[in-house]
């Protein structure tokens, strides 16, 4: 069975640089080799042929060490800050998924609360109502797991308040 190993790297007291990368790449040939990196940190993916998971962690530690050597890095085990497995499959499925989350404008609040845009814009400043995720020049962006979440718990009372008309509210002059 195929599966994909993933390797996050950190060593102390290293510069990573491209020449690093390249000579993992280098490395890793026949293993479909992918990898990222920055002055700190790099991230590797690569295949290994195991029947188990408990294996293919193994033969990977065991393929990512010799690359490190191979490429000039002396890192203590303790320099791999991550390590995982998982079948090509899982991998495939996990790459469909979208990485986005879903999120809610205003004209979208209006309609989860079935109000106007305008009166979702009055709810959404009220100190009890979720910050929004990220505020564009086009306005405020809330997840919308945030606001479903929310809503759910929220007592909300329709109508105006009892006793009050609309010329009581408003002041005429």
């Amino acid at each position: 069975m195929q599966w994909t190993v993933r390797c996050e790297i950190s060593p102390p007291n290293v510069v990573l640089r491209e020449d690093h990368a390249d000579e993992i790449i280098s490395a890793l040939e026949g293993h479909a080799p992918a990898v990222s990196y920055s002055p700190h940190t790099m991230s590797v993916r690569f295949c290994v042929d195991a029947d188990t998971s408990k294996h293919a962690l193994q033969a990977g530690f065991q393929i990512i060490s010799s690359a490190l050597k191979e490429a000039g890095i002396k890192a203590p085990e303790a320099s791999i800050v991550g390590f995982e497995a998982q079948t090509l499959s899982d991998l495939d499925r996990s790459l469909q998924e979208s990485n986005v989350p879903d999120v809610v404008g205003v004209a979208e609040l209006a309609k989860l609360l079935k109000v106007s845009k305008q009166r979702a814009s009055e709810l959404a400043r009220k100190r009890d109502f979720p910050k929004p995720f990220v505020i564009l020049e086009s306005g405020p962006v809330w997840r919308k797991s945030t606001l479903v979440y929310h809503l759910k718990r929220w007592r909300r009372l329709p109508g105006r308040p009892k006793g009050k008309t609309r010329r009581e509210l408003v002041k005429v002059s």
